[in-house]
Order: structure tokens, then C-alpha cells, then sequence
């Protein structure tokens, strides 16, 4: 994994998940980066419809180490919204149950389940763009 800051943009190559095809960047951003960056190439941070999908895109980033990857989930008081504006069919936090505030961003993990981070901060994670 390479340090955007490092390496410069890093480049998002393709994940094929069965009918669907994402950009996934192998480089840490902050969420605020993350989402521009996949906004620059004509696209945005990942709306998870499902657990299914979820599960899918995490065998498909799975490589035997842990990982976090922003996903295009925040909340404004708790009130959680995708970046399309819709609300979550799901909530994939550890229980089901959405954490307490405060309630920003969320990365989506190598265990198939989602946790907050802060967005406007220095937290860093991979990006997967749709």
C-alpha cells in the first residue's frame, strides 16, 4: 500500500465483483480526498445496496491482511445518508446498531463490517469509487 501524500494519485484500477465494476484505489486518503478523487473520474464513494454486495466487494479486496476502505456513507447528527442522498437498507456496524456520536464517516473493513472514522481529520483509507 503507498501513501497518496507519498506517491502522488495513486491509480484505481477495476474490481469486478460479478455484473458490477468499481474503481479501487490501493492508496490511503483521507475521506474528503477519497471522495474527490473518485469524483474526478466521473464517480463516487461506493453506495452498498446490500449485504450481499458488501460481502462480495470485501472477498474482492481480500488479501490476508486487514484493511479499511472509505465507503460513501456519513451522518449529520446520526441521521445516516449515502452520498447519492438515500438513505442505508442496512446498517453492516458490528450489532446492526449504528455507533454513538459523534457520527461522520464510515470504512468498510476486512471483517465484512462497517466502522466510524473521522472525516475531516487525518484518518486515512483505501478508496473504492462506483
Amino acid at each position: 500500500m503507498e501513501d497518496a501524500d507519498a506517491g502522488g494519485d495513486a491509480a484505481c484500477a477495476p474490481l469486478v465483483v460479478g455484473a458490477e465494476v468499481y474503481r479501487f484505489c490501493d492508496a490511503l486518503y483521507t475521506w474528503d480526498d477519497a471522495r474527490a478523487l473518485c469524483q474526478q473520474q466521473g464517480l463516487d464513494l461506493v453506495v452498498l445496496e446490500s449485504e450481499q454486495e458488501q460481502s462480495a466487494v470485501v472477498a474482492a479486496i481480500a488479501r490476508g491482511e486487514p484493511f479499511e476502505v472509505w465507503i460513501g456513507l456519513t451522518a449529520e447528527d446520526c441521521d445516516w445518508r449515502w452520498v447519492d442522498g438515500s438513505a442505508p437498507s442496512f446498517l453492516g456496524f458490528e450489532g446492526g446498531v449504528g455507533p454513538s456520536p459523534p457520527c461522520e464517516c464510515v470504512v468498510l473493513t476486512e471483517r465484512d463490517r462497517w466502522e466510524p472514522r473521522a472525516c475531516r481529520l487525518a484518518d486515512e483509507a483505501l478508496v473504492l469509487c462506483e
